[in-house]
């Protein structure tokens, strides 16, 4: 079954681009963070990292400032925003790629190019999806 937004699905490279462009604003502000709390750097920048990819995208409506710049957002299959248990489960998705040694990320990929509906598995294990808007 379609959801509205599910026939718009967001291609592999749009994903990237926003994903790198995440990371480098992570990376920025990783180091703005440490160079201000020297002692406790890395603790608050690994807080920092959470707020922005779990949290962000549950106060923005799937967003994250990569997502949008790219014009695409992360969603719920049924449409609805993503909820704090769908994040958690998604980052989950996220170590089994470590987990696997990267087998499970070449899965994703090749899922990403040819799903018609272009889900992954982090999307999968989390009943997302990410759409062009």
């Amino acid at each position: 079954m379609f959801f509205s937004s599910t026939r718009n699905p967001a291609g592999f490279w749009r994903r990237v681009i926003a994903f790198i462009l995440d990371m480098v604003i992570i990376f920025v502000l990783a180091v703005i963070i440490n160079s201000i709390f020297k002692k406790h750097g890395n603790l608050y920048s690994d807080i920092m990292a959470v707020i922005y990819l779990i949290f962000l995208p549950i106060l923005w409506n799937g967003y994250t400032i990569g997502k949008r710049l790219l014009g695409i957002r992360m969603e719920r299959l049924a449409g609805k925003r993503p909820s704090i248990i769908t994040m958690i489960l998604r980052y989950i998705g996220f170590a089994i790629y470590v987990a696997t040694f990267g087998i499970a990320l070449i899965i994703s990929i090749i899922m990403i190019i040819f799903r018609y509906d272009k889900r992954s598995l982090h999307d999968i294990i989390a009943g997302t999806h990410v759409s062009r808007i």
